[in-house]
């Protein structure tokens, strides 16, 4: 494992950022790991920009503050734009391949893996699991945590009066893997 995983989770308001970031950092709290997570959002909320930094470690996180990043999960266009700038050389970008049309990325990025993410959720039945989605697709290519800690964390994340959608996050966090696998 890397000793320090430094993220970013990007997208737009109503994309889910915030529960995507936020089930990363149980599932990692589960595995005993350090956590950091740190959301920034617009005031616009739904539409408005929405990105959310997590930083996993075996050891003691001493700021949330990340200059570069490991990893970047990005939902949409514009915050493709905004992070891929950001990436750390070697780093790997794991983008929606549905709302992303620029395959464009610089030499140093070690690897883009774009995934059909609201095509799988629309699969589902359920185009806001799309989030889910790319947390399990970000979970088996990099390991970081597990697909299975992620399962057994949606309990805990996703809000009591929405947990008759657990099921379809299951099936979208285990499609994401599947994916890339």
């Amino acid at each position: 494992m890397v000793k320090e995983e430094k993220l970013i989770v990007a997208g737009s308001g109503g994309q889910g950022v915030l529960l995507a970031s936020s089930l990363l950092a149980y599932a990692a709290m589960l595995e005993n790991k350090e956590v950091c997570w740190l959301p920034s959002y617009g005031p616009e909320i739904r539409g408005g920009t929405a990105n959310c930094t997590v930083i996993i470690s075996e050891q003691e996180i001493y700021s949330p503050i990340i200059e570069e990043a490991n990893t970047a999960i990005v939902f949409n266009q514009p915050s493709l734009q905004k992070f891929k700038s950001i990436l750390q050389p070697n780093g790997l970008i794991v983008w929606n391949k549905d709302l992303i049309h620029s395959e464009v990325f610089a030499e140093t990025i070690l690897a883009n893996v774009g995934i059909e993410a609201d095509s799988i959720a629309n699969q589902l039945g359920n185009p806001q699991v799309m989030n889910m989605v790319m947390v399990g697709a970000y979970a088996r290519l990099k390991g970081i945590v597990s697909v299975e800690s992620l399962i057994k964390s949606l309990d805990a994340v996703i809000p009591r009066h929405r947990h008759h959608l657990i099921d379809v996050n299951e099936k979208a966090v285990r499609e994401g893997a599947k994916a890339v696998s």
